[in-house]
């Protein structure tokens, strides 16, 4: 047999075997969108109501936003607040805004911070532009601390320093 002769006998072999696996149902278009519509999976229809997993929200960071001129303003008329500092120690070091305490942003984990003991208490949070200090608020904020002011940086701060 010549190779003309080997070409047309494997086409028509595959002629023959394609139509013989014909189900009679139409072939798929791969270009048609198709939409599959599915029920419950055993296992999730085994499950009682009160079983099934739930979705838990993500807590909410609460925590209010002033800038430094009514922050000032806070602190002339409040007498129970914290002056929370999130900067590093040696820029705090360098000086900071009277009365404030030094808590850097990196070392508010997910444990309350033993020098913030009262989760109700006003708490006045800057750094140096406010960029940390907004990291921290929305720290203390999912941590459960009801009161925290972000009062921004201390770039906007035209009062004395404490070093």
């Amino acid at each position: 047999m010549n190779g003309k002769h080997l070409i047309f006998m494997a086409l028509t072999l595959c002629a023959l075997l394609s139509g013989c696996a014909s189900t009679g149902q139409p072939a798929p278009n791969p270009t048609a969108l198709s939409v599959q519509t599915t029920g419950p999976t055993a296992e999730e229809a085994t499950l009682a109501p009160t079983e099934r997993p739930a979705a838990t929200p993500e807590p909410q960071a609460d925590f209010e936003r002033t800038d430094m001129e009514h922050a000032r303003r806070i602190m002339e008329r409040e007498g129970d607040y914290i002056l929370l500092d999130v900067r590093t120690l040696d820029e705090y070091n360098e000086g900071h805004i009277p009365g404030a305490i030094c808590l850097p942003n990196e070392e508010i984990g997910d444990q309350a911070p033993e020098q913030l003991v009262d989760r109700d208490q006003l708490i006045l949070v800057y750094c140096r532009s406010g960029r940390r200090s907004q990291q921290a608020a929305e720290k203390l904020a999912k941590l459960g601390y009801t009161h925290v002011v972000e009062i921004g940086g201390i770039l906007d701060w035209d009062g004395e320093l404490e070093k």
